[in-house]
């Protein structure tokens, strides 16, 4: 956004918004969480119930990209907690419905 390249960012800026921001940690903890989910998805132990968490935790982990981030004090909290709870529930919804689809296009089913 600052017309800056890639090799000119500042380096210590970068860390201090990383560790120094819950935009920052959300961030942090969401990409850990993906990479667990795609660890997992790559093993041999392939299992659902084993994705569902991190991923959960990546969705929970984009309501501090939203307006309820923006609060302050004990108001903040509930409008996360909301927040957060709406996303997992939409993200149910959207798998829900995909699966739904599947079973729809199966010729077999």
């Amino acid at each position: 956004m600052a017309g800056t390249g890639l090799v000119d960012i500042d380096r210590q800026l970068a860390v201090d918004l990383a560790i120094g921001t819950a935009l920052g940690w959300s961030f942090l903890t969401r990409m850990a969480a993906l990479v667990v989910s795609v660890g997992v998805c790559c093993s041999p132990l392939r299992r659902l119930i084993l994705m569902i968490l991190p991923l959960g935790i990546a969705a929970a982990t984009l309501a501090w990209s939203g307006h309820a981030a923006a609060s302050e004090g004990d108001l903040a909290l509930m409008r996360i907690g909301g927040d957060i709870v709406h996303l997992l529930v939409a993200s149910t919804w959207l798998g829900a419905l995909a699966l739904f689809l599947a079973l729809l296009s199966d010729p077999a089913g």
